[in-house]
């Protein structure tokens, strides 16, 4: 029987993909704020991972929030709705397409489907522009925790 604790309690390996969401994830529902210090996590993981961006948004509306929110430059690869869900089905964002080995969303059922497909996953917490005063620094250090096979 493989023992799946044991590689949960290994390293990310550097160069590997740490995917993330954008809406409710890095910025706010409406695309007004992003979420306070996620420029910070993301240029430090940037220096040993590849990042990639997944959203369920249409690639003219999350390019546009990247751009306002300087966050474009972070991410090696970028996939949009029309992508991965082209007749808008519902399909699910299957980190394994791109090789990744973490997912961060704040959507419980993207979450358990890449769980079940046995990656790594951060469920982080709704971010909307009112709870700007969550801890971003303990749920920060808890990603870096899951990567560092630690969390």
């Amino acid at each position: 029987m493989f023992n799946l604790s044991r590689w949960f309690s290994r390293p990310i390996p550097r160069g590997s993909a740490l995917v993330f969401d954008l809406n409710h994830t890095l910025v706010d529902s409406v695309g007004a704020t992003a979420r306070p210090g996620v420029e910070q996590l993301l240029a430090s993981l940037q220096v040993d991972y590849r990042l990639v961006l997944w959203t369920h948004s249409r690639r003219w509306r999350g390019r546009r929030l990247l751009r306002e929110h300087n966050l474009a430059h972070f991410f090696d690869q970028q996939l949009y709705r029309q992508d991965y869900d082209p007749d808008d089905i519902g399909t699910r964002k299957d980190i394994r397409r791109v090789q990744g080995r973490l997912i961060v969303d704040d959507d419980a059922e993207e979450i358990a489907f890449n769980a079940r497909h046995g990656a790594r996953v951060f469920h982080i917490p709704r971010y909307r522009q009112r709870n700007q005063a969550e801890r971003v620094d303990d749920l920060y250090d808890r990603i870096r925790a899951v990567i560092a096979g630690r969390g």
